[in-house]
């Protein structure tokens, strides 16, 4: 999802800083209010581009929590 990628440590969550999946989702969700903006509201593109993109998150997310990892 590229709202994680863009938004988990301003972009440097790579795998040499970071880079568990179960990071992200507990960074954003702490700093973005646990709301996650859906695929059409944030497009994922770094795999296209090769690049990361600023975090702008769209109004309107969709609510999440995180009960626990394996």
């Amino acid at each position: 999802m590229q709202e994680i990628v863009d938004c988990t440590l301003a972009g440097a969550d790579t795998c040499d800083l970071g880079g568990e999946p179960h990071d992200g989702y507990l960074t954003v969700g702490n700093t973005l209010n646990y709301m996650l903006n859906t695929e059409i509201q944030y497009p994922y593109v770094s795999g296209d581009t090769g690049s990361i993109t600023p975090c702008q998150p769209a109004a309107g997310g969709l609510g999440f929590a995180v009960s626990g990892c394996k």
